[in-house]
């Protein structure tokens, strides 16, 4: 063999090495390419397989079976999900309304504490002993509630902690004012305004003040509360569109397989339906029943909760500005302020229990008061002095005084306090074991109807084996 008619079809090079120079690889022929063959081959069979899966009637079926599978899914996703919505939104109510009414008790015992000081110090170093352990219970009381507001709510805990310090303040200034007074010194007078200060607020000195402060936390869980009942409602848009999803992908299902299998009842299927159905029915049942209960809760012993909370602290603000009024006509201070304070407290306090109790007692307290303040008006040396011990002393129950038809009104507010913050609490409880049965439900019905689905048209499929 000649070395002209190299043994190599034509056209092809001469040697596995370009340019016939010994050791150069040819530039054609790339290393490792036998696995970027083998990589291709694989690839293409895939996708052969992959067509072949969903070509022909065949492939439609599994086609139609995958869709019926994912509607069932998206019921056991979306639909436990909005269980578990209303369920964590009414929690959340219920916990925010719990958190307001620590909020506005502690407001409570702030008031009704300054009320018993403001009252004590009318009677100038002769305050009754009950007096002032009534007035350091209700500041326990108040700090007792500070630290567990704090400890339920971290994002109300900052402002309480300056609540808090403030408490410490105005108790040094009572402190205070009380020695100051025990001695008939003026000066009294000036702790006392002082304190008054660090409780209402002054923004001539600019002192916030504790009343306020907890004014704002009251509207912000307020608005927690709302937001809550909010999320809950949109649970049962959740719930329905999700039921109405699986239920128009398996109709759709049943529809295609009934046109290309020429059989109109495909048990499996039916069945998966009638589950999600089933879903769809209890859960709109337990959904609206705890939704409804929650609204019941809401515009009924929820609106008589806040309305009697904030009355009270309103009678406990006009009971404090009653004491300031008489002491300031005493020493010649600015008592007219104080006067329309009161007015003011009153006003707003008897226009909110109209319809929930306590109305009556209020209403026989400012008529003792009327009495009080028209003694005081009085002419004469002793005029103001039988005022201020009308105003400290307890009465009879044929002469009431301002103290004891006060104590009457407290007694009866504090029972429907507790009756309907009672209420509330059982209100937003109710139905919790359902719903969270209901979530666990959707995703169990959920997976089991994507297994009857599946199991329906792998039926069909065996047809074509």
């Amino acid at each position: 063999m000649s070395p002209s008619n190299p043994p190599y079809p034509p056209g092809a090079p001469s040697s596995p090495y370009s340019g016939g120079a010994p050791g150069v690889p040819n530039a054609d022929v790339a290393p490792g390419g036998r696995s970027g063959r083998r990589a291709v081959r694989t690839t293409t069979r895939r996708r052969a397989a992959l067509r072949w899966l969903f070509e022909g009637t065949p492939g439609r079926l599994r086609l139609l079976g995958i869709g019926a599978v994912l509607a069932c899914l998206v019921l056991s996703l979306v639909g436990s999900t909005a269980f578990s919505t209303r369920q964590s939104a009414l929690a959340d109510a219920r916990a925010d309304a719990a958190q307001l009414i620590r909020v506005q008790e502690i407001a409570t015992q702030l008031v009704k504490a300054d009320s018993l000081f403001t009252n004590g110090n009318l009677a100038y170093g002769l305050e009754a002993p009950k007096n002032l352990v009534a007035y350091d219970a209700a500041v326990a009381e108040a700090s007792d509630l500070i630290a567990d507001a704090s400890a339920a709510n971290g994002d109300d805990a900052a402002a309480l902690t300056k609540v808090n310090a403030a408490l410490s303040e105005y108790a040094a200034r009572v402190a205070a004012s009380r020695a100051n007074n025990n001695q008939g010194y003026q000066v009294a007078t000036g702790y006392l305004h002082q304190a008054s200060d660090l409780l209402r607020g002054n923004e001539k000195v600019k002192v916030t003040g504790m009343l306020p402060t907890l004014q704002q936390l009251m509207g912000d869980n307020s608005a927690r509360v709302d937001a809550a009942y909010s999320r809950s409602g949109r649970a049962t848009w959740i719930l329905l569109g999700a039921v109405l999803l699986a239920l128009g992908g398996l109709f759709v299902v049943q529809v295609r397989l009934a046109r290309i299998t020429r059989r109109y009842l495909n048990v499996p299927l039916v069945g998966a339906s009638a589950a999600v159905f089933l879903v769809l029915v209890t859960g709109a049942v337990v959904m609206v029943t705890a939704q409804r209960s929650a609204n019941t809760v809401h515009d009924t012993s929820y609106k008589d909760l806040q309305n009697v909370a904030t009355a009270r602290i309103q009678a406990y603000t006009a009971k404090s500005a009653e004491s300031i009024s008489l002491i300031y006509r005493g020493t010649g201070g600015d008592y007219a302020s104080a006067d329309t304070r009161y007015t003011a407290a009153t006003t707003d306090a008897a226009a909110r229990l109209v319809g929930v109790g306590g109305g009556d007692e209020l209403k026989a307290w400012r008529g003792a008061h009327d009495t009080v303040f028209q003694k005081a008006a009085g002419k004469g040396a002793g005029a103001w002095q039988n005022a201020a011990v009308a105003a400290t002393g307890e009465g009879s129950a044929e002469a009431p005084t301002i103290n004891s038809t006060f104590a009457a009104f407290d007694e009866v507010t504090v029972r429907t306090l507790d009756d309907r913050a009672a209420t509330v609490d059982v209100g937003l409880t109710r139905g919790h074991l359902g719903l969270l049965l209901l979530t666990w439900i959707a995703i169990v019905v959920g997976v089991i109807a994507a297994a009857a689905s599946w199991t329906g048209i792998s039926q069909r499929l065996e047809e074509y084996r």
